[in-house]
């Protein structure tokens, strides 16, 4: 056989299909690595992405490729190298490691498009009717539209049923059908604002921060990846505008990633006054069609520099330069979905395979980065002053418990009252902070203990008060709140705990002529709202902003010199084991937004627990207390850094079914474990087969089984060959499961 042939991973997401085929390349096609194709697979069509080409196929019997896709949104070598690595360190198939690395998704549908081949005036039509009055109905509707239809539309009009007149005219020789293959058009959105951004001077840097540029700068010429830990306020940056300077004048370009969608536009401001007409932006918020024509841009080289929240870890710059991952310690750097990826690590990895450079930051570094720099993987810097010299700002925490005890039972503590009075007397800004949005954490009977709960969910439902309904905040699911109890049908209704909703109501009344801009999930679902919000604010427009954890990092805004957190326990005592280190980070960082112009600034935290370390370590900003002593928390019970943690989740709309095949997937686990040990005397444990913490989500029953050891490899290997094992043995229909590793969240 002769010809050129592609190795094809195809979009079937089955673990028992993860692996590449072959298919021929039709001459008028110009298929490369990394083409996107629909390929015939089974008796249906698929999309593809094309790994390798061969001159000669393995089989006897190929089938060609039918379609080449956008060429202009092919991957690179590098990039295709980056998802089989991904495939392999986050146990997954490969084609969900492909789909991530991919732009804007592209989408192929199929198409039957009917067509009329005798027309009205033959002879034969006219006894059509005659023979079937249904017949000549379907017929005739074809011919009236007076063009080609869709098969879909034709039996959305005149309902399914009518299959078997369509095939009848198809054997009649009257109508043919022909498949076609449409790409999805993209949602239009508005262009990004590239040009409207003057060029500024750059600002002189303090002798901390010429340090610090000076130390990055040798740990990146050594190939060394950089942890950058310096505390809030100590212009980090511009060290970054710094390094992309010196990066883009030798031709190279630079990716900066940040944890939220909500920071990009602050962040492209700042790069694009720097850097007119280069910066593009990437992330997951955009329409299709947007952030295709960013993407163009960078691939184009137009763009060598690119800012963009975690999928922008994949931009395609072809010449990179630095990578920069901006509060490095977020959870949000971690993939909900598969593959399960941290950017931290897939960053880390594509500098390794493009030789460029890697700069981690944080004025909170999570303790596993830290740990790795103490012991010199990563290469240590501090900037340990704010800009111009200006003090952090002063915490003070208020007791909720004594608060209660002397009749206070609103949202604020008198002492944040006051200090928010002195601040709208004087024309200055406040940050409410509180993790939590809605205006009730959940609703319940005093008479007989019914609480509202989500059906679909294990969880309680938020009150809202704008929309009067009680919503899921996982599945989105929504009730009209009750007056009376559709328990006991009692009047005892009462709504406890809080959420930014609640605390934006208490201000105004509190605050009757105060302006307040509430930002969260539900405030800034809409396009741009992000934006919007954040320049009210910055216009001195609001005089309050109250928000969740997207207000607690990246934001500079100097007139703010008073930062409220309405309740410090919210992530506290979540049954996780980073919840402290959480807590710790949160609490520091949005005490940072306070006190970074020409003011000083204060912070008052109200808390439950005003004993707890992670508080009381972020009162005096001392990140290094607050690591030895968590660190050794994390020794003695043996979680990361000390071993790494892989967790298996199954869910299934039928519990039992859920609990027996997690019993199936524990049974195998503990066969290859002991199979482990006895081979190479490793130490694995095995937590579990147990409910997970939220047992039911979206409908779906969950169980999970963990297994921690010291080495990646041998959990990789025990869970994978486990996984294949369960499949093989295992009545699996209706399970999915995913694998996790290193997860950031234990709920």
């Amino acid at each position: 056989m002769t010809g050129c042939f592609a190795e094809v991973i195809v979009d079937v997401h089955n673990r028992k299909v993860d692996r590449s085929f072959h298919y021929e390349i039709p001459a008028d096609l110009q298929v490369t690595i990394g083409s996107h194709v629909v390929v015939p697979f089974n008796r249906r069509v698929v999309e593809g992405i094309v790994i390798g080409l061969d001159s000669e196929a393995p089989v006897i019997k190929i089938k060609p490729i039918i379609k080449l896709l956008d060429g202009q949104m092919q991957l690179s070598p590098e990039l295709i190298h980056l998802a089989r690595w991904m495939a392999d360190y986050y146990i997954c198939p490969l084609i969900q490691a492909l789909q991530a690395v991919l732009p804007a998704p592209l989408g192929v549908k199929q198409e039957v498009i009917v067509e009329v081949l005798v027309d009205s005036d033959d002879p034969g039509i006219e006894a059509l009717g005659f023979l079937d009055p249904d017949l000549g109905r379907v017929y005739q509707t074809i011919l009236n539209s007076r063009k080609p239809v869709k098969l879909k539309n034709l039996t959305s009009r005149l309902g399914k049923g009518i299959i078997p007149q369509v095939e009848n005219l198809v054997s009649r020789g009257v109508i043919s059908l022909n498949t076609q293959f449409v790409t999805r058009k993209y949602r239009e959105g508005p262009e990004l604002q590239h040009d409207e951004i003057k060029e500024i001077s750059p600002v002189e840097l303090s002798r901390e921060q010429r340090r610090a540029l000076q130390e990055i700068s040798a740990g990146l010429k050594r190939s060394e990846p950089v942890l950058l830990h310096g505390v809030t306020g100590s212009g980090k940056t511009e060290v970054y505008l710094r390094l992309v300077q010196a990066f883009l004048q030798q031709g190279k370009g630079a990716l900066v990633l940040v944890p939220e969608i909500a920071l990009t536009p602050q962040i492209q401001a700042v790069f694009s006054r720097a850097f007119p007409g280069q910066v593009a932006v990437l992330h997951s918020g955009m329409g299709d069609a947007q952030r295709a024509r960013e993407y163009h841009r960078v691939l184009s080289g137009e763009s060598p520099v690119v800012v963009g929240a975690r999928s922008a870890v994949f931009a395609p710059l072809q010449n990179l330069g630095l990578i920069i991952v901006d509060e490095e310690h977020e959870q949000s750097y971690k993939q909900d979905e598969n593959p399960k990826y941290h950017v931290r690590e897939v960053a880390q990895k594509r500098a390794e395979l493009c030789g460029c450079g890697l700069l981690l930051g944080s004025a909170t570094p999570s303790l596993e980065s830290y740990a790795l720099a103490l012991t010199h993987k990563y290469r240590l810097v501090s900037i340990r002053e704010r800009i111009e010299g200006r003090p952090l700002p002063s915490v003070e925490t208020v007791d909720l418990r004594e608060e209660l005890m002397e009749g206070n039972r609103t949202v604020f503590s008198r002492l944040l009252v006051e200090k928010m009075q002195d601040r709208f007397s004087r024309g200055e800004q406040v940050i409410l902070f509180l993790n939590r949005r809605g205006f009730s954490s959940f609703i319940v009977c005093r008479a007989c203990g019914y609480v509202a709960k989500c059906p679909h969910c294990e969880i309680s439902l938020t009150y809202h008060l704008v929309s009067g309904d009680l919503r899921c905040h996982y599945c989105n699911y929504s009730v009209p709140a009750p007056s009376s109890c559709p328990s006991c049908n009692g009047r005892q209704i009462s709504y406890f705990g809080l959420g930014t909703q609640r605390v934006e109501q208490e201000m105004s009344t509190l605050f009757p002529g105060i302006r307040v801009v509430r930002m969260d999930a539900d405030a800034t679902s809409a396009h741009g709202a992000h934006r919007d919000l954040f320049q009210t604010f910055e216009r001195g427009e609001a005089q309050v902003l109250i928000g969740t954890q997207m207000v607690a990092k990246g934001l500079d805004f100097p007139r703010v010199t008073l930062v409220g957190v309405i309740s410090a326990d919210v992530s506290l005592h979540l049954p996780d084991f980073r919840a402290r280190e959480r807590t710790f980070q949160l609490l520091t960082q949005v005490a940072g937004r306070a006190g970074r112009g020409n003011l000083p600034g204060e912070v008052v935290v109200q808390t439950f627990s005003p004993e707890d370390p992670g508080i009381l370590y972020s009162k005096t900003h001392d990140y290094e207390g607050f690591f030895r002593q968590e660190i050794e928390f994390r020794r003695a019970l043996g979680y990361p850094p000390f071993n790494h943690l892989l967790r298996a989740v199954l869910a299934g709309e039928n519990e039992s079914n859920v609990a027996r095949c997690a019993q199936d997937l524990g049974g195998a686990l503990r066969q290859q474990v002991t199979a482990l040990k006895r081979e190479s005397q490793r130490q694995l444990e095995i937590l579990g087969p147990a409910p997970s913490p939220i047992s039911k989500l979206k409908n779906r029953f969950r169980w999970q089984v963990i297994l921690k050891g010291k080495q990646v490899q041998d959990l990789k290997s025990g869970m994978g060959s486990a996984v294949k094992e369960f499949y093989q043995y295992s009545a699996t229909g209706g399970i999915n499961l995913t694998l996790d590793l290193d997860p950031m969240g234990m709920i």
